[in-house]
């Protein structure tokens, strides 16, 4: 299955925790799948929504539901609605350490055409 992202693997990050320049790539991937899935058993006109939040590993920003609205089109998906249900990660926003992105979770609705 080509992806229509092309995810260009960054260096390692040695902290000790999650390999981002794997993780994501593999995420999509089997979103990608899903997708694919999902337009082998929907009708043409059936919905389907997704909760989702995008994400900024090591300040790097992920446009999640944004990525995901790109694989769904190639598999027979419109993008109806992207909704911000609520900000998040404000919790965290008294770490130094922490980046500056502002989060949302998402309600992505896709619709098979």
């Amino acid at each position: 299955m080509k992806l229509p992202i092309d995810f260009r693997k960054k260096e390692e990050i040695d902290r000790g925790e999650k390999e981002y320049d794997r993780v994501v790539p593999d995420y999509f991937v089997a979103i990608a799948r899903i997708m694919e899935n999902l337009s082998t058993v929907l009708a043409s006109g059936a919905p389907a929504v997704l909760l989702v939040g995008d994400s900024a590993p090591y300040g790097v920003y992920v446009d999640t539901p944004g990525l995901i609205a790109k694989l769904a089109k190639c598999q027979g998906f419109t993008l109806e609605e992207d909704v911000i249900l609520r900000h998040r990660g404000q919790r965290w926003a008294s770490n130094a350490t922490r980046h500056n992105v502002q989060l949302a979770e998402r309600l992505v609705l896709l619709r098979r055409d």
